[in-house]
C-alpha cells in the first residue's frame, strides 16, 4: 500500500462509489491575525492504492498531526473502510481508496509548519504539510 496523494479543502467528503468532493481544495496554508486560535473547520483528503493482494480485507486508515515544534497534537481520527480491485477484468492493478477527514475544532497553537500524518493500521503510509503564518493586519482565523 501507498499514499498517491493528499492535500487540504474547506470541505469534502467521498461518495459510495469512491469519488470524492470537493470545496476549497488546495489550501497549503493559513495567514492569522494571532495564536493561538482555533480553525473551524478543514478537510484533509487522501488517495492510498492498495496491491491486489491487499484488497478485500478491512483496514483502519488513521489521521494524525504534529504542532511545527514537533510534538503530537491530540488530534486523531480514524476510518475502518474495505479496498476492493478497481473494476472486474483489471483486478491485477489493485485498488484505491479515497478518504476524507472532516476535522473541526483544530488547536492551532504556534506558529510554523504542521503535518498530517497517513497511517493504515499500524504501518505510516505518508504525510501532507500545513502551514500556519501570523500576518499583520489580519483578522484573527482569516485565511
Amino acid at each position: 500500500m501507498d499514499l498517491r496523494f493528499a492535500f487540504l479543502a474547506n470541505s469534502a467528503e467521498v461518495g459510495p462509489d469512491g469519488r470524492f468532493f470537493v470545496l476549497g481544495g488546495g489550501i497549503e496554508g493559513i495567514g492569522v491575525g494571532a495564536v493561538p486560535m482555533v480553525c473551524p473547520a478543514l478537510a484533509v483528503l487522501c488517495r492510498i492504492h492498495f496491491l491486489r493482494e491487499e484488497c478485500g480485507r478491512e483496514y483502519r486508515i488513521r489521521l494524525t498531526m504534529t504542532y511545527p515544534d514537533g510534538t503530537a497534537s491530540d488530534l486523531a481520527s480514524e476510518i475502518v473502510t474495505t479496498p476492493y480491485a478497481i473494476v472486474h477484468g483489471y483486478e491485477d492493478r489493485g485498488g484505491n481508496l479515497q478518504v476524507a477527514f472532516n476535522v473541526f475544532g483544530m488547536r492551532i497553537p504556534q506558529e510554523g509548519e504542521y503535518s498530517f500524518h497517513f497511517g493504515v493500521d499500524d504501518i505510516h503510509v505518508g504525510d501532507q504539510s500545513f502551514f500556519v503564518r501570523v500576518l499583520p493586519g489580519e483578522r484573527a482565523g482569516g485565511a
